[in-house]
């Protein structure tokens, strides 16, 4: 069973200064009014300024998954990601797949959950640590749509909790 959540970043204040590898989310507007493109890149070095580095591209960020504004995973458990019913494989989640899931996805994933309680569901990996199971919204969209059709009664009446808030943008706020 999959559900949806939101992905979203949490700044911070390293206490040993910039390292390698920290993620850092950023904003580039390309002249369109309409559609700036937000995404997420990895410091691949060391600037020698880190406080002028600090000051034009913010403190780092880690990322959450949240469902209702509870978080539900935060860094070390977001990693496993499956490609969808075709793919049997599971892989780390990459950069690319994050800033997909931001940019055109607006932050929703699918997750992996129980099927009694709804929980989400963590995978333990070779190094022992338990991570969520990541995949795009879309990819089960049609799997789910064709379990909802099975069930599906011509008296049912348009449950209200279906109804989304297109408007919502937390998962940008940092």
């Amino acid at each position: 069973m999959r559900i949806l959540a939101e992905l979203g970043f949490k700044s911070y204040i390293p206490s040993r200064g910039l390292e390698k590898g920290m993620l850092f989310t950023y904003k580039l507007n390309h002249g369109h009014k309409i559609k700036e493109q937000v995404g997420v890149r990895r410091l691949e070095s060391v600037p020698m300024d880190q406080e002028a580095f600090i000051r034009d591209n913010g403190y780092p960020v880690y990322p959450v998954l949240t469902i209702d504004d509870e978080i539900v995973a935060e860094e070390a458990e977001i990693g496993w990601f499956d490609a969808g019913p075709e793919s049997e494989d599971l892989e780390d989640i990459t950069i690319e797949q994050l800033n997909t899931i931001v940019d055109i996805y607006e932050g929703e994933v699918a997750i992996e959950a129980d099927e009694e309680t709804e929980e989400p569901l963590f995978m333990e990996g070779p190094d022992g640590i338990k991570k969520v199971i990541i995949s795009y919204p879309e990819e089960w969209e049609e799997e789910d749509d064709d379990d909802d059709d099975e069930d599906y009664d011509d008296d049912d009446e348009t449950d209200e909790d279906d109804e989304t808030d297109e408007d919502d943008d937390t998962w940008k706020e940092i």
